[in-house]
């Protein structure tokens, strides 16, 4: 949240924070499971779920390109172009 609110965060925000956290989550145990590391009896529902992760990870990355923001485009687009890349080259593998 970007240095935005001072001190404690809101609690919309900090939902909003709880609920990014489950998501990433989430798609790090999608990554993690498509490449055998773990629960690899969900193989085959990490072979579709990753294309959602990729699908994300593409607008994730068109937004931090298009922000107004000069610390957001210099920090998180090549950021979000690496998890990206990254997790298309997981999700073609």
């Amino acid at each position: 949240m970007g240095g935005k609110y001072p001190g404690k965060l809101p609690l919309r925000m900090r939902i909003t924070s709880v609920f990014s956290m489950l998501i990433l989550s989430l798609f790090a145990i999608i990554v993690l499971t498509k490449t055998n590391l773990i629960l690899n009896e969900y193989k085959s529902i990490s072979n579709s779920a990753i294309w959602f992760v990729v699908g994300f990870l593409t607008i994730g990355f068109i937004m931090n390109v298009i922000t107004p923001s000069k610390i957001e485009r210099n920090i998180w687009a090549p950021t979000t172009a690496i998890l990206l890349i990254t997790s298309l080259i997981v999700a073609i593998s």
